[in-house]
C-alpha cells in the first residue's frame, strides 16, 4: 500500500517513514538556524566544538536528540554544499561535488583540508595546479567549473530541490530508499514500472485506474477467489453458466465478454496466443493497440460493473452495450477535464511570452540561453544584444565544460552577458531568459542556494547599469540564442562576433523582426 503508485503500490504515505521526514525538517531547521535558541541550547549541551554531522549521542540523551540523530543520514544524504569562500566545507568529507559524497579519504601528508585551501591567494579562483595534481583529471575538471565568491560564505542547502529549500517530499523519499523491507519489495523491472505508469497516467476517472490495480494483483471478488475463502457454493460463471468464473473469463473469455470485444472491433485481441492471465491480455493490448488504451481501460471498467450488477440482479437495459457506455463515460470524462483546465489557465500566461518583442528606442536586450547535456554536464553558453530595431549589436558563445544543473548552466550564460555588456558600456539593458525560475529568482532578489555565489554575483553585477530588467520569454522567442548555444557546445573556442550572429541564427533573427511587428 506504502509503496509508488509506478512501483505497483497505491502510493499511501508510510506513517512512520513520514514522522522520519518531519523530524528531518526540524534537524534542517537546526542546522540552517544557529541563532535560534533551540539550536544554541542543543549545540551547547550535545556538540559545543563540532557539527550536528560530527555530533555523538551523549550522556543520558533526551528523547528529542535520540529522534534528531536517528535521521541524522537522512539529512546528510540531502544536503549539499554551494562553495562561496570554501572555509565551511571539508574537501575530503563534505559533499560538495557532484556525483562524489565525499573525496576521501584523505590523502597521506596532505596539508589541504578545507576547501579554502585549493583556492589561489587572493581566494577568488581556483589553484588549477593544485587542484590537478590531487585529483583524477575528471574530477579536477569538476571542481574547476564551480563558481566561487571570496565575499560570501557557503551555503548548505537541500540537494535537488526547487531554490535549495527543504522539502518533506524528498525527504521521505529518501527514508523511503533506506528502508529496507520497502526497498526489497519496490525492486521490479522496468517494463512493470512503464505499465503502471501508462496506468496512472491515463485520462480515466480515478475509479477506473483503481480497479486495474485490483485486477492486475487479483483483488476483485471473482467466484473463484471467494472460494477460495470458503464463501461461495457456486463454481459456474455468473453470466454463462459455464467453467469457474476467474478475472480472466469474465473479462476476456466469457461469451458477454466476446460479443463487447467484437463489436469493438477487437476480436483479434482476445483470440491472441499465448495470453492467459490478465496480466499478459493487458500487455499484448497495450504493445498492439497503445492509442486505445483509455478505451480498453474502460471497457475493462464497464464489463466487470455488468457481472456485479448481473450478479446482485441489478442489471438494466442501460447496461447491455458496455462498449458504448464506457466510451460516453470517458468522452463526458474528458471535455469536463477540458473545461476545468481552460477556466484554470484563464489568465495565466502572457500572450506575448512565446515571441521576441523589441525594446524601447532607450534600452537593448540581451537574450541569454544554455544548451546543456546531462550526461557529460557540458554546457554552451550563448547570447545575443540587440537594438530597438532588431539589429544585432553583438553576440558570443563558449563551452563551459561542466555545469551542475540547467539552471546553473542558464545563470552561467546570464553572468557572461552581464559582463560583457559592462565591458561594452551599456547602462539600460533588458536581459531577456527561457528559464521562469531564475527570472522570477531575479526579479524577487530571492536566492536560489543551489547556485548561491553566482546568483550573488548576477545581483552585484545588476548595480552596473542605470536600468537593468529581466524578462522571460518561452523557448520560441528564444531561437536566436538557443542556436548560438547549441554552436556553442560543438565550438572548444569562444567567439565574440560585433554587429551580428553566427550564421546559424540569422534566420530566428529575421523571423524575430518579422514577428515582434505583428501585435
Amino acid at each position: 500500500m506504502c509503496v509508488s503508485k509506478f512501483r505497483g503500490g497505491l502510493g499511501f504515505r508510510h506513517l512512520g517513514l513520514f514522522n522520519k521526514s518531519l523530524l528531518a525538517k526540524q534537524v534542517w531547521r537546526l542546522i540552517t538556524s544557529p541563532t535560534t535558541l533551540a539550536a544554541k541550547t542543543l549545540k551547547a549541551r550535545y556538540f559545543p566544538r563540532s557539527s550536528f554531522f560530527d555530533a555523538k549521542i551523549g550522556y543520558r540523551p533526551s528523547y528529542i536528540w535520540r529522534s534528531f540523530l536517528s535521521v541524522k543520514d537522512i539529512v546528510r544524504k540531502g544536503c549539499k554544499w554551494n562553495i562561496g569562500d570554501g572555509r565551511s566545507v571539508n574537501v575530503w568529507n563534505d559533499f560538495w561535488v557532484d556525483d562524489y559524497r565525499s573525496l576521501g579519504p584523505e590523502l597521506d601528508n596532505c596539508e589541504v583540508d578545507q576547501v579554502r585551501d585549493l583556492l589561489n591567494i587572493e581566494g577568488d579562483g581556483w589553484n588549477h595546479e593544485l587542484l590537478y595534481s590531487l585529483f583524477p583529471h575528471n574530477i579536477a575538471s569538476k571542481i574547476a567549473c564551480c563558481y566561487v565568491s571570496k565575499s560570501r560564505n557557503d551555503v548548505l542547502y537541500w540537494h535537488n530541490s526547487l531554490g535549495g529549500r527543504f522539502l518533506c517530499k524528498s525527504a521521505y523519499l529518501l527514508a523511503l530508499e533506506e528502508h529496507e523491507d520497502m526497498a526489497r519489495t519496490t525492486t521490479i523491472s522496468d517494463n512493470l514500472i512503464d505499465f503502471w505508469r501508462v496506468v496512472w497516467k491515463a485520462r480515466v476517472p480515478s475509479k477506473v485506474k483503481l480497479f486495474m490495480w485490483r485486477a492486475w494483483n487479483n483483488y476483485v471478488p471473482t467466484i473463484e477467489n471467494l472460494q477460495s475463502r470458503g464463501l461461495n457454493s457456486t463454481s459456474s460463471c455468473t453470466h454463462c453458466g459455464e467453467t469457474s468464473e476467474n478475472l480472466a473469463h469474465v473479462l476476456f473469455k466469457c461469451s458477454i465478454a466476446n460479443d463487447v470485444w467484437n463489436r469493438c472491433n477487437f476480436r483479434w485481441f482476445y483470440d491472441t496466443q499465448g495470453a492467459v492471465t490478465f496480466q499478459e491480455f493487458c500487455q499484448v493490448f497495450l504493445e498492439n493497440c497503445p492509442t486505445e488504451w483509455e478505451t480498453f481501460m474502460m471497457i475493462l471498467w464497464g464489463l466487470w460493473t455488468r457481472r456485479n450488477k448481473h450478479f446482485h440482479g441489478q442489471l438494466n437495459g442501460r447496461e447491455e452495450n458496455v462498449e458504448v457506455t464506457a466510451k460516453s463515460v470517458l468522452s463526458d470524462y474528458h471535455k469536463a477535464n477540458q473545461i476545468q483546465n481552460l477556466s484554470g489557465s484563464s489568465g495565466v500566461h502572457n500572450i506575448h511570452a512565446g515571441k521576441w518583442l523589441r525594446p524601447d528606442v532607450e534600452h537593448i536586450k540581451i537574450n541569454c540561453d544554455a544548451a546543456w547535456q546531462k550526461e557529460s554536464g557540458k554546457a554552451g553558453l550563448g547570447f545575443v544584444a540587440r537594438d530597438y530595431k532588431g539589429e544585432a549589436l553583438f553576440s558570443g558563445g563558449r563551452l563551459e565544460c561542466y555545469a551542475s544543473s540547467p539552471l546553473e548552466a542558464e545563470a552561467k550564460a546570464v553572468h557572461w552577458a552581464m559582463t560583457s555588456a559592462i565591458c561594452k558600456g551599456y547602462s539600460h539593458v533588458i536581459f531577456e531568459t527561457d528559464s521562469l525560475c531564475l527570472v522570477k529568482a531575479l526579479h524577487n532578489k530571492v536566492t536560489l542556494l543551489q547556485i548561491a555565489s553566482l546568483f550573488s554575483d548576477i545581483l552585484s553585477k545588476s548595480m552596473a547599469f542605470n536600468v537593468c530588467n529581466w524578462s522571460f520569454v518561452k523557448r520560441e522567442g528564444n531561437r536566436v540564442a538557443h542556436s548560438i548555444a547549441s554552436l556553442a557546445l560543438s565550438c572548444p573556442h569562444e567567439f565574440m562576433l560585433g554587429g551580428r550572429v553566427p550564421s546559424c541564427a540569422n534566420v530566428w533573427m529575421s523571423k524575430d523582426v518579422i514577428l515582434s511587428n505583428i501585435e
